[in-house]
Formats: C-alpha cells, sequence, structure tokens
C-alpha cells in the first residue's frame, strides 16, 4: 500500500484521494485509499468531539462521525484546498446539528403518538453543556481562521506545523491565531463562557476509523450504513441546493418579480447585507402600508390586513406550531425582515400589541427572532394553558428542534402590551410594559451571539386545531441600537 507522510498537506492528501478514488469500474487506487485514511486518522478526533457534543449520544455521534467523512468523500473535488480542516470541522457540525433534530422531531412524534404534550421548563447548563457554546462561535469563523484554531488549539500542533500543513508563513499563521482567539474571547464573554480547547478533541476507536475508511473509499454509498448514508445525503443537499434557492431568489427580487407580494423561504435565511452599526433605528407603523421589506414565511394573505383594523398590521391566528417538532401544520405568516444589523451586533426590538385577547389553548401572539423552524427565540402573550385559564407571557428559545422557556406574568392593566427584547453578545432580555414607558424585565435567556437571521411578528394558534381564530392586531414594529 502506497505510504501517507504527515508531511503532506490536506491538500496533497485530497488530490491523491480524487486522482485515484474507487469507481463504478473498480476499486481505489492505493495512493487514494491511503490519503483517505490519513485525513480520518488526522483529524478523526476533532471529528469525533464535536459531534458528541453536539449529539450528546455516543452511538448517534458515531453515525455523524462516519457521515462527515462520507460527506468529505463524496465532495472532495470542492473542499477548499487552503482550508480543509476548517471545512471538515463545520460539515461536522452541521452534520451533527441535522441528527440532534432528527431525534428530537422523532420524540415529538413519539410523544404526539402518546398524547402528550412536553413540558417547558427553564433549566440552568451544566459546566459541560458549555462546551456547544464553543463550537457555535467556532462554527461562525472564517475559515481560515478556524482552521488555526484547529490545527493549533485542538489537534494540538506547533505552529510552525500547522503553517507547513495549510501552506502559509509562520508569521501568517500567528496572525490568524491572535485574531481567531481575540474574536472568540470577545463573543464567548458576551455568553458568560471562557474560551478553551480542552477536551474538544477525543480519541477514536479503531474499529469507528475503519468504518469510516471504508465507506469513504467505496465506490458507492451502499457500503454505509443506512443512517449514515441518509445524514450523508441531507448535508450534501444542502450544499448543492441552498445556494443556487438563495440565488433564484434574488435574481426574482432584483427583477422585481417579488414585488410586494408574499416570498415563502423554505431554505436557510441569506446572511444580512445591510450591516447597521450603532446608532440606528427603524420602524413599521403600519400606517396602511408596509415600510420594511417584510417578508412572510407561509404566507396567507387571507389571514393578513393592514386595513381590517386601520392603524395596525393584523395578523389572525391559526392552526401552526413550530415547537419541538410537535404537530404536523407549521405557522403561517410568520412576518420576518432579514436582519440589517452588522454581524454579532446588539440591538432592541419591540412591538407593540393591541387588544390581543387569548381565551383558549395554544392562543399566541408577539416578537419572534427567527433562523428556522428548528432555532429560533420567541417571546409572546400566551393562554396559560400549563395552569388552564388566564394569559401569560411566554419566552421560548429553541436550539436544533429542542426548546426551553419561561412564563412570566404580564403586566396588570391596559388594552396595549408592549413586548421588548435587548440582544447584548449572547444574552437577550425580554421586558414588556402597559404604557411603552415603564419597562419590566423578566431576565435574560442564552442563545446565539450573532444574533438571528430573521426578526418580527408571530400569530398563531400552536398545535391546537379546535381553538378559534382571533385577530392579533401590531401596531408598530421598531428596531434600534441599545
Amino acid at each position: 500500500m502506497a505510504e501517507a507522510s504527515e508531511h503532506d498537506t490536506d491538500a496533497d492528501l485530497l488530490a491523491r484521494f480524487t486522482a485515484g478514488r474507487a469507481t463504478p469500474a473498480g476499486p481505489p487506487g492505493a495512493a487514494a485509499e491511503a490519503a483517505f485514511r490519513e485525513l480520518v486518522a488526522r483529524h478523526g478526533s476533532m471529528v469525533l468531539g464535536v459531534c458528541r457534543r453536539v449529539l450528546g449520544d455516543a452511538h448517534a455521534a458515531e453515525d455523524a462521525f462516519q457521515a462527515a467523512f462520507l460527506v468529505l468523500a463524496r465532495r472532495a473535488e470542492v473542499v477548499p484546498r487552503a482550508a480543509a480542516v476548517a471545512w471538515l470541522y463545520g460539515v461536522a457540525y452541521r452534520v451533527a446539528l441535522k441528527a440532534r433534530a432528527a431525534d428530537h422531531r422523532r420524540a415529538a412524534r413519539e410523544r404526539r403518538a402518546a398524547g402528550r404534550r412536553p413540558e417547558v421548563v427553564d433549566v440552568p447548563p451544566e459546566p459541560d453543556d458549555l462546551k456547544p457554546v464553543i463550537d457555535e462561535e467556532l462554527s461562525r469563523l472564517p475559515e481560515k481562521l478556524r482552521a488555526a484554531v484547529l490545527l493549533c488549539d485542538v489537534e494540538g500542533m506547533s505552529r510552525r506545523q500547522a503553517a507547513e500543513r495549510l501552506g502559509c508563513p509562520e508569521s501568517t499563521l500567528s496572525s490568524r491565531l491572535q485574531l481567531a482567539h481575540a474574536t472568540l474571547a470577545r463573543r464567548l464573554a458576551g455568553r458568560v463562557v471562557a474560551y478553551s480547547a480542552v477536551g474538544l478533541a477525543v480519541a477514536v476507536p479503531v474499529a469507528l476509523a475503519e468504518k469510516a475508511v471504508a465507506a469513504g473509499i467505496a465506490p458507492a454509498a451502499a457500503a454505509a450504513p443506512p443512517a449514515v448514508a441518509v445524514l450523508a445525503d441531507s448535508a450534501i443537499r444542502a450544499m448543492v441546493w441552498g445556494p443556487k434557492l438563495w440565488a433564484a431568489v434574488a435574481a426574482l427580487l432584483a427583477l422585481g418579480l417579488a414585488g410586494g407580494a408574499a416570498v415563502v423561504l423554505t431554505g436557510p435565511a441569506p446572511p444580512p447585507t445591510a450591516g447597521l452599526t450603532p446608532p440606528f433605528a427603524i420602524r413599521d407603523d403600519f400606517d396602511g402600508r408596509l415600510r420594511l421589506p417584510w417578508r412572510p414565511i407561509r404566507p396567507d394573505p387571507s389571514h393578513a390586513s393592514l386595513t381590517k383594523h386601520p392603524g395596525a398590521l393584523t395578523l389572525t391566528t391559526q392552526e401552526g406550531t413550530m415547537y419541538e417538532g410537535y404537530g404536523q401544520t407549521r405557522p403561517k405568516n410568520l412576518y420576518l425582515i432579514a436582519n440589517p444589523v452588522a454581524a454579532g451586533g446588539d440591538f432592541v426590538v419591540t412591538v407593540r400589541l393591541v387588544g390581543f385577547a387569548p381565551v383558549a389553548a395554544y392562543h399566541q401572539a408577539g416578537l419572534v427572532l427567527y433562523d428556522d423552524d428548528d432555532n429560533y427565540l420567541k417571546f409572546v402573550h400566551e393562554w396559560a394553558w400549563f395552569r388552564g385559564g388566564g394569559t401569560c407571557l411566554a419566552a421560548v428559545v429553541e436550539e436544533a428542534g429542542k426548546a426551553i422557556g419561561r412564563h412570566p406574568d404580564p403586566p396588570d392593566g391596559g388594552d396595549s402590551l408592549w413586548l421588548r427584547v435587548i440582544k447584548r453578545g449572547g444574552w437577550y432580555e425580554i421586558a414588556s410594559s402597559r404604557d411603552g414607558e415603564q419597562f419590566t424585565s423578566h431576565g435574560e435567556m442564552g442563545w446565539r451571539s450573532g444574533g438571528p437571521r430573521w426578526l418580527g411578528l408571530v400569530a398563531k394558534n400552536g398545535g391546537s386545531g379546535e381553538a378559534p381564530e382571533i385577530d392579533a392586531r401590531f401596531g408598530f414594529f421598531e428596531l434600534r441600537s441599545p
């Protein structure tokens, strides 16, 4: 068998693998197999580490580990040669998140079948639970900075070795590492987490590494277990079709075909483009027309109006939930704007609800900070289903299909209710008011320090098909700097 040397760069190994890997006509060449085996040996501890932290289950992590390397094998041609380790880390992180979301959806289906609704509780994080926060911030670093951190901090290479591996001067590597450390420290400080790479890499069982190699060098995915193949296929589809989807949406908007019509957002949100920096303030008073570029998700024009109650945007509730995959119907008319704040920037977002009177489970209306149906923060006025009557506020953070939340009481008196979320790094303070002047804080909740992709309004009946439809009137929406 041809030998692969530790002095080979990842780019060398990828070139050797793609040149001689298996085809339907025959098995891989010895050099290709040796190259892929070296890639698994070189980066396996990093990949298995992130999979275990995200999933918290050893068996599920092993499937995600194999899937990540299967994606590497099948997409080897497009891997950026100068930052292959960063690319592979990103793949492993996303595959693990997909696996975790699928597991939560499966658990939710089982709860539905048993007729149970999950309890929403505040769960303080254990010290070990904070490691995934570091993974989240690592995944947000530019690939060149992430590669420096992964090679030096996670895989334990010296700066000279890492520079050789990446094919750059040691001074360049040092600058990247210094910038990456400063960025991580700043972002994590906002989430009350200290950066440490200790424990981010774990030992890979020999048998598991062999499974990953066997699947990667096989002529087709048939060599991979079904669960592994499904995860890999899902990740590859997202890579291939995600950019194409948003290129098509951008083209429609540029041509003016979207106009004032609603746009259905079915994929991941595009990154913010405006990059607002303090001081800033944008506002929509819903005075007969929409002044912000709203993009409803799953739009239903029959349940949205600017004229039904003049001076307000009226969203009429209907069945739909995104809570941990509960229920079969996703909510309609999530009215959102792309987050225009510069990446990671803090903000204050406020909405005024007028005359909203929830009377049944699970009537709710208010603010939503949204990435997708499995990743969001909502702060709403809601029917107090858990105590059988009355109303409450509900603040829920859901990540990868797993939710935690709290239910404070709303302030007394008045027909209007102001709801506010204040972002400070990775912490989001929730507050409410009956006059728009004096706000009561209901504490903070941890979420993404990078900020949501979208911000906006939600009004729905949750998973209940029996609750009557009621109007939620939004008097204004405002986004400003703190």
